[in-house]
């Protein structure tokens, strides 16, 4: 065991050097942190016995860390950013089949024949559905490279916590060099491919995409649902489809039920387990999964004891020798602190609700034994998941134990039914009927977690970071004096969450008035609140990673609001309204209002997918085709006569002030010059003391005679990462002449004024 340990520490100071170069500590500044560490590790000789020789290996190993990240930060990625801003005809090829997105058609790949760059890339065909090629083909095609760290002007590490160290869009046709007949290597992929094909096959269409993410780790038709992946998020239960320890779990006991329980058995386990690795696309949480399972399967074959933090630190070393910038990818930090979080807590959190509530009973013991994985899950991952996600499932362990029995159910079920297809397509299309009625109590069971009050809390509300950090600090001394009851701290935990939640509706109910223009880049979502009345016009975004639907939701939840009494959309252009999908998941929309020339011309499309999504959730849908005046609560919203010339769909949009306490802002939405100059002619806007400018900054909007008009004191201009040069110059020079002073979601984020007082 002394041995095990010494590796424990080994392989944990090497990660923990990863994870500083990644994180912490730039690169031109590694080689001198590597002398510091080196240095820190002569000085532990001073240490006597086993602290000695634990410090010493992980602050040696720890200087390795940095040093290996170093090394192929140059070795690999410098290569790769050659390659950027270059557009060239060069021999790929793929390592995956081609995946249909939303926008298109994306695989990884690789260059041939160039020995400089060694790198995996993404290439996306925007706009092109590619299906005639497979695993192991090589194509000839013009490529446009650009970094695979940056995405919209931000720093991203997405990608090469994959692999993916650069990125390349198809600017032409493809031309077939090579087939991938006979190739062991793409083995896995190819089953992978057939599994799918099975899936799709055997499966109705609502429960597809989950069996599909269940059984092979592809989520990308789950993500097209919105409805059920922003449920299973919120409700704390998206790792069932996230291919991890408990689905190799699954598929041992699987196979132990099929061959029994003994070394033969074993044997077979173990290449099982990493040819299913293989074929999910071996993310790091099941690579993490396969190495623990192997040491576990391998241990009594050797009559050797397995340790598991000497087998999860080995895992981790393994993922990141393998590619160090893995350190930045949120499903390997969430898989280890999952199973770091079981390894110390599970077994104790069992034995206390067993002895408090006794056992014995096969329904009990499984309600307990998921509520101690599920506690003992969230000790690590939900600091984790609120830093990265910005919010933390406060019924997460309601919905493990409601839907994990079903889970294993299905997984065992759902490779029993692709088994069954190969001796009879109609009895495992039975079978599959039947274990889609397990599905749907699943989405059923999440979608009804996800919509009750204050499913998530926000963390961008600084009261729930606080309540956070005190009730870690709570738990940590109470273990610390080594206190044995835990009915106090659970009860000062839920008699402060019980406060949190009851001040910050209130907090919110006693909102004076206020207009926020949440950072959304390119897009526009701007909210006013007075009291328990919200209103919100647009609800969409461009040029960013955020989501508009979820910006908005998680603003709401943060300031104790539940929903939106009225959803204004000024048109039906992407940037507006691409996050009132989400949004309607979220939060409660009591009505959307559109303009009435929706439903006509180019954007009927668009207007067709609205009235189906406010159908299903039960919203109303309102028109505005004239000049009228609407109030809700303490906001008041005069919508201008529409502008009847022209056919252009952001000319017939929603033009109107909004008035919070006597204090007006006008929005003109993506509204043209021509537009503008109609309103300054025909209304009175001389009141008006906020403009939130048109289209983004555009050249062709905020023209002088509405700022003559309007005389705004301030202007909000909704921008963010564009290649249209948004906001122009020429807007920029008028309303700083015209004394207006602006402010920009790009340079100060989300922006709030305050309309209350005189």
């Amino acid at each position: 065991m002394r041995g095990v340990r010494k590796l424990a520490c080994a392989t944990l100071g090497f990660s923990a050097g990863i994870f500083t170069a990644h994180y912490l500590i730039p690169l031109v500044k590694l080689v001198t942190a590597v002398c510091c560490a080196l240095i820190i590790a002569a000085a532990s000789l001073a240490l006597s016995g086993r602290s000695r020789q634990r410090a010493l290996l992980f602050a040696l190993f720890f200087a390795l860390g940095l040093g290996y990240y170093r090394y192929c930060a140059e070795d690999r990625l410098m290569p790769a950013d050659d390659l950027v801003g270059q557009t060239v005809t060069a021999e790929i090829e793929l390592l995956e089949y081609p995946q249909q997105m939303e926008y298109g058609t994306t695989f990884r790949a690789r260059l041939c024949g160039d020995e400089r760059v060694r790198c995996e890339m993404l290439v996306i065909a925007y706009g092109r559905e590619i299906t005639e090629l497979c695993a192991g083909d090589t194509v000839l095609a013009e490529l446009s490279f650009r970094s695979a760290i940056e995405r919209f002007g931000e720093y991203t590490d997405l990608n090469i916590s994959k692999g993916l160290l650069v990125a390349a869009s198809l600017t032409g046709d493809m031309e077939l060099t090579g087939h991938s007949d006979g190739d062991l290597r793409l083995l896995p992929q190819k089953l992978a491919h057939t599994l799918r094909s099975v899936i799709s096959e055997c499966f109705p269409e609502d429960t597809e995409p989950f069996m599909r993410a269940l059984l092979t780790g592809d989520r990308s038709l789950l993500y097209r649902d919105t409805e059920l992946n922003t449920a299973m998020s919120i409700s704390g239960i998206t790792h069932v489809v996230a291919v991890s320890g408990m689905h190799v779990a699954f598929l041992v006991g699987f196979l132990q039920l099929i061959l029994g329980r003994s070394r033969k058995t074993a044997f077979i386990c173990i290449p099982v387990v990493w040819l299913f690795v293989l074929m999910v696309g071996a993310p790091p949480s099941a690579v993490r999964a396969a190495v623990m399972q192997t040491l576990l399967l391998m241990a009594p074959l050797f009559r050797r004891e397995n340790d598991a933090p000497t087998s999860l630190g080995l895992a981790l070393a393994l993922i990141l020798l393998d590619n160090p910038f893995a350190c930045g990818s949120a499903g390997l930090q969430l898989s280890f602190a999952a199973m770091a979080g079981i390894v110390l807590f599970s077994q104790p959190i069992y034995a206390k609700l067993e002895k408090r509530f006794g056992g014995g009973r096969r329904v009990g013991d499984y309600v307990m034994a998921t509520l101690s994985s599920s506690l003992a899950v969230s000790v690590f991952t939900v600091p984790i998941i609120a830093l990265r996600f910005g919010y933390v499932s406060l019924y997460g362990a309601l919905a493990n134990v409601l839907c994990l029995w079903t889970v294993s159910l299905l997984f065992s079920g759902g490779l029993t039914v692709c088994v069954l297809w190969l001796i009879s397509p109609t009895a495992a299309g039975l079978a599959a009927g039947l274990l889609s009625i397990g599905a749907r109590y699943i989405f059923m069971t999440v979608k009804l977690t996800s919509r009750l009050p204050f499913a998530a809390l926000w963390v961008e509300n600084t009261a729930v970071v606080i309540w956070l950090i005190a009730v870690y600090a709570l738990f940590a001394l109470w273990l610390l004096f080594k206190r044995k009851s835990l009915v106090l701290p659970i009860a000062l935990t839920a008699a402060s969450l019980l406060v949190l939640i009851t001040g910050t509706k209130i907090a919110g109910m006693c909102d004076g008035g206020t207009v926020t223009a949440l950072d959304v880049g390119s897009g526009q979502c701007i909210v006013f609140t007075a009291k328990d009345c919200t209103v919100a016009v647009d609800c969409g975004s461009y040029g960013t990673m955020k989501n508009a639907g979820m910006e908005l939701a998680s603003y709401l939840g943060a300031h104790g609001r539940t929903g939106v009494n009225r959803l204004i959309l000024t048109h039906l252009d992407d940037d507006h309204v691409n996050g009132v999908e989400q949004l309607l998941c979220l939060a409660d929309v009591d009505a959307v209002v559109i303009p009435r020339s929706a439903c006509f011309g180019d954007g009927r499309e668009k207007y067709t997918k609205l009235r189906e999504l406010t159908r299903h959730y039960g919203v109303r849908l309102e028109y505005i085709g004239s000049e009228c005046t609407e109030s809700c609560g303490g906001i008041k919203i005069h919508f201008y006569s529409p502008y009847r010339a022209g056919k252009n769909d952001n000319n017939r949009g929603l033009c109107m002030t909004v008035s919070v306490n006597g204090h007006d802002t006008l929005i003109t939405g993506d509204a043209s010059s021509a537009v503008e100059k109609y309103l300054a002619e025909r209304y009175e806007l001389s009141s008006t003391e906020l403009l939130i400018v048109g289209h983004h900054g555009s050249n062709y909007s905020c023209c002088e005679e509405l700022i003559r008009a309007a005389e705004p004191l301030a202007a909000i201009v909704s921008v963010g990462y564009n290649s249209y040069g948004h906001p122009t110059y020429r807007v920029l020079t008028m309303l700083e002449t015209y004394g207006v002073k602006l402010y920009r979601t790009d340079m100060d984020g989300r922006v709030t004024v305050s309309l209350t007082g005189d």
